[in-house]
């Protein structure tokens, strides 16, 4: 059986996304049907989104 995986981020969050990776080797094969999904972002690209995010209401 096939997972999706999947990393969830707002727009200005995915622009700053420089690459993604899927990590399938035989031991997670072995350990779990989901697999790691790794992201890697730009530094420079999160601090403009993130000081242009609106402030999350409580």
């Amino acid at each position: 059986m096939q997972r999706i995986d999947r990393i969830c981020a707002t727009p200005q969050v995915a622009a700053a996304l420089v690459s993604l990776e899927v990590v399938v080797d035989d031991d997670i094969r072995e350990a779990s049907n989901h697999r790691p999904v790794v992201a890697t972002f730009s530094l420079s690209g999160l601090r403009r989104a993130l000081s242009h995010s609106e402030p999350v209401a409580a």
